[in-house]
């Protein structure tokens, strides 16, 4: 998204905004290390990719309220807007008809500067009939008046928002992540945590996603591991609650900036600084299993191209389908894009009874 917007956190009916804990301007000393349990110490670390006076810490800093547990039922968070209503309904309306009775709560995030649009009422009442509790955040009003990108604002919307989840986790989807397959309680979690999903070791992470990992690493001055297993910064992805809350609190501390500005400035992303941060505090293993994101989601993208992925859905699905905007945006040949958008239609469960909010414009911008 290419708009800005002043950005502030409200829940409709409740009072007060979010707004972050006191900030102190300070550098990473030992005294930022007070609550470091006494077995652990502080070194400093000379390593080409960082300065000279990195510090960090060699063993876990002692919290025993940061521990991971399993969900009897998921909590879902979806940043939308109002250009992104359409798949925003056909997402919330697969989570109800594949949820399986393990969908807890849907919170979804308005960041637009226009009003909520009534259409926001009648997913509401789907979700009622359900019996499966939703709440719609707005975004605007800034507490610290900071005017941020639309894409910022998502990313720091999705960090802030733990403020308001009372589950130990929450998954935060996309409007294009839609369930396509019966959730099962082991898509997310193992008998003892939730996962934190892995794509590949660092160096062989690719694009953009190694340049956020890149400044990330700076901005949290955590040497570079190349053998590290993490994500692409994509979603579904989950976070563990408290630890979001600790983290916000931890590397504005360091830094002595908002996450706001951090996101804003330092060129990471909040799925980068979540990892990094757990695997920099020895959190990674307390709070989380692991498991490979082989088959949890396929997304469309114009480049390069849908054709191959579309096969590859309909050989195997995975639980998640769904397709950027401009998805079709390369193929040219009128008929192409038709019969590409029925195979979508058909992998997506759009069936004619859902035409009234889902129709060919739902899938595609034309060319």
């Amino acid at each position: 998204m290419g708009f800005f917007l002043l950005f502030h956190l409200t829940v409709i009916g409740a009072p007060s905004a979010l707004t972050p804990s006191g900030v102190t301007t300070q550098s990473i000393t030992e005294e930022y290390f007070k609550s470091v349990d006494s077995s652990n110490f502080i070194t400093k670390v000379i390593d080409p990719k960082f300065p000279a006076n990195v510090i960090t810490t060699t063993a876990m800093i002692s919290r025993p309220d940061l521990v991971g547990s399993p969900e009897k039922k998921f909590t879902f968070v979806i940043p939308t807007h109002t250009n992104d209503l359409c798949a925003f309904h056909l997402c919330c309306h697969k989570l109800i008809e594949n949820g399986n009775g393990l969908v807890g709560e849907v919170v979804a995030m308005w960041i637009d500067f226009r009003e909520i649009s009534s259409e926001v009422d009648q997913i509401k009442q789907q979700f009622a009939e359900a019996n499966i509790p939703f709440r719609m955040l707005r975004m605007w009003d800034v507490t610290k008046a900071q005017i941020l990108p639309g894409w910022v604002a998502q990313q720091v919307a999705k960090l802030r928002v733990a403020k308001y989840i009372s589950a130990n986790n929450y998954i935060v989807l996309d409007s294009k992540n839609i369930l396509v397959q019966p959730l099962q309680l082991s898509v997310f979690q193992s008998n003892q945590k939730t996962y934190n999903f892995e794509s590949d070791i660092l160096d062989r992470i690719e694009g953009q996603h190694i340049v956020w990992y890149q400044q990330t690493h700076q901005t949290l001055r955590k040497p570079w591991n190349g053998h590290d297993r993490v994500s692409y910064s994509v979603t579904p992805f989950v976070f563990h609650t408290k630890t979001v809350l600790a983290m916000i609190s931890d590397i504005e501390r360091e830094t002595g900036k908002t996450i706001d500005q951090i996101i804003l400035e330092e060129l990471g992303t909040e799925f980068c600084l979540y990892n990094v941060y757990i695997r920099r505090e020895g959190l990674l293993r307390r709070i989380h299993d692991s498991k490979s994101d082989v088959g949890l989601s396929r997304i469309l993208w114009a480049d390069p191209g849908p054709i191959g992925p579309i096969a590859d859905q309909e050989r195997v699905p995975a639980v998640f389908f769904g397709a950027h905007r401009w998805w079709l945006y390369n193929v040219k040949d009128t008929m192409t894009r038709d019969v590409l958008t029925l195979r979508v239609k058909r992998l997506l469960g759009i069936t004619a009874r859902m035409a009234w909010f889902c129709d060919d414009k739902c899938l595609r911008s034309e060319v």
